[in-house]
């Protein structure tokens, strides 16, 4: 088979290659993990609370990364967004579901 590669001058172009992909385990949004000195950790949602959970991270992709310990399938994990969480923050879930 004979391939091929034709380039074009004065293009650009941007990929996004995951390059990981693993089945069965625990992932939440990259976003979700804050790091210190001390390593990772990720806010769980606890009686209405903001708790501080040390989580142990394994493979990630642009988007999703692992949690190898630190963590249930049940807790609810908070993702800030512009939001700056503290320890103890009250506040109040918006499940969403995984689509």
């Amino acid at each position: 088979m004979l391939l091929m590669m034709i380039i074009i001058l004065g293009l650009e172009a941007k990929a996004v290659i995951d390059t990981v992909s693993i089945d069965n385990v625990l992932q939440i949004p990259k976003g979700a993990v804050y790091s210190d000195t001390n390593g990772e950790y990720v806010y769980v949602l606890r009686d209405k609370k903001a708790v501080k959970v040390d989580v142990e991270v394994g493979a990630y992709n642009s988007e999703m990364i692992e949690i190898v310990s630190g963590l249930n399938e049940s807790d609810t994990v908070i993702i800030a967004g512009e939001t700056e969480i503290t320890e103890g923050m009250e506040l109040e879930a918006n499940k969403s579901e995984d689509k």
